[in-house]
């Protein structure tokens, strides 16, 4: 080969390197430098998906780093809606606690002014009770005496005599009476008297004697 053709070779070699290397720095020149993308991911809406738009106007995959600060702000977003509606519920709640305080309070008062209006009335309930108390136990001695008077009468009466006045007045209601006056005569007499009675007095007579004792 001789020189001539060497040093073609040569020159259509560098030419080419040349050409090469300046399509390659023309070309890289058009892309965006990293400081203009990460300006229009900046500027993009925060609500929409993926990065930068792309030459296309596509938007660009979003890297590691975005994708996490993406996944916390609605994280944070979330949370902050979640304080919000607890928020609110808790303003419901001491609304109605209130209301109810309100209600209770009223209540009270209510409940109070009619204890008050109802002292006097108690009161007078409490003394007639006790005024009615006094007079039944006035009548029982009352009445105690007049069965002792009636039951020594009785005493002093004969069995035959006295019989037909008690046969009398269990056969008129009076069973109760003729009951607490044999209870107040002697024992002796009240026996002879039973026996002066027909059977069916005698028992019911008896019978009352029984239930008066028990009651003391």
């Amino acid at each position: 080969m001789s020189k001539k053709r060497l040093i073609l070779i040569l020159v259509l070699l560098l030419g080419s390197f040349a050409v090469s290397f300046g399509l390659s720095a023309w070309l890289g020149g058009a892309r965006p430098a990293p400081e203009d993308a990460a300006g229009k991911a900046a500027a993009a809406p925060a609500g929409a998906p993926g990065g930068a738009p792309g030459i296309d106007g596509r938007p660009l995959p979003l890297r590691p780093d975005e994708k996490l600060t993406e996944g916390l702000i609605k994280e944070l977003r979330s949370k902050l809606e979640q304080l919000k509606l607890r928020q609110r519920k808790l303003e419901e709640r001491e609304q109605r606690v209130r209301i109810t305080e309100v209600k209770l309070k009223n209540i009270a008062q209510e409940l109070e002014s009619l204890r008050v209006k109802l002292v006097a009335p108690l009161d007078r309930l409490k003394q007639a009770k006790k005024d009615l108390d006094d007079s039944r136990i006035q009548v029982q001695q009352e009445e105690a005496a007049n069965l002792r008077l009636a039951a020594g009468i009785y005493d002093k009466m004969s069995p035959e005599d006295s019989g037909p006045i008690f046969e009398s007045m269990v056969q008129n209601r009076q069973l109760d009476d003729a009951v607490k006056i044999l209870r107040f005569m002697a024992e002796r007499t009240a026996a002879k008297v039973l026996g002066q009675l027909s059977e069916d007095t005698a028992r019911q007579l008896m019978d009352g004697l029984k239930r008066l004792q028990q009651k003391g």
